[in-house]
């Protein structure tokens, strides 16, 4: 019952640098070239004012669009698509082979697919009988796997706004505590799912009847 992802995903959020009042010295030295001592201090003053009036507005003008920036990007809706991913199980493929993982996309856009996902979170168990240990992946794409099966979409949760939504973890978090259970020799990544899918139910991420127990079909 193993399995494996393979594929980068590209993420992150640009942000945009606001301009400079370089304006302003040049012109005002501009301004003072070649003139007579009676308009020199005409000329310069006024070079240095419509330097000074064109650097402060140019500065203001990319502070502006900084800050427009700072403040789209924070106004961006962050979502959390959870799925369960089924890989086969080798060459005699059958239900009880199939290897299964739980997968978070971290994205702004609903219509988005993994590559397009800022973050991506597959986690799982890997081990032997008595001896699974938790384990993560972080940014690789499990559909790209040669083993990849099946992707079934269990619900998508909107956490919030900008860096405050992407700073989310409950999801990660409730899945990544989920039970192991190294006593039961019968207990394998199939059992692992329903006890972590059971475990977002009591943490009220999920409703049991229409989403917790549906989501185990794809098995």
């Amino acid at each position: 019952m193993h399995g494996s992802a393979s594929a980068s995903a590209s993420g992150g959020h640009p942000k945009s640098n606001g301009g400079s009042a370089k304006g302003s010295s040049k012109t005002s030295t501009s301004g003072s070239k070649n003139v007579s001592s009676k308009v020199s201090s005409k000329g310069s003053s006024k070079g240095s004012s419509k330097g000074s009036s064109r650097g402060s507005s140019g500065g203001s003008s990319g502070g502006s669009s900084s800050e427009e920036n700072k403040k789209k990007e924070e106004a961006l809706p962050e979502y959390q698509r959870l799925s369960i991913i089924v890989f086969k199980g080798g060459f005699h493929d059958s239900y009880n082979k199939q290897h299964v993982a739980l997968f978070i996309e971290h994205t702004n856009d609903l219509q988005s697919d993994a590559d397009d996902a800022w973050r991506l979170n597959m986690i799982d168990i890997e081990g032997a009988e008595r001896a699974w240990t938790i384990r993560e992946s972080v940014n690789r794409d499990p559909t790209a796997s040669d083993l990849f099966a099946n992707q079934v979409i269990v619900k998508i949760f909107h956490v919030g706004y900008g860096a405050e939504g992407q700073r989310d973890r409950r999801l990660r978090d409730t899945i990544y505590n989920s039970r192991i259970d190294n006593v039961n020799p019968e207990f394998n990544c199939q059992r692992w799912l329903e006890y972590a899918l059971m475990r977002l139910v009591h943490a009220r991420f999920l409703n049991q009847r229409r989403e917790g127990s549906s989501s185990l079909s794809c098995l």
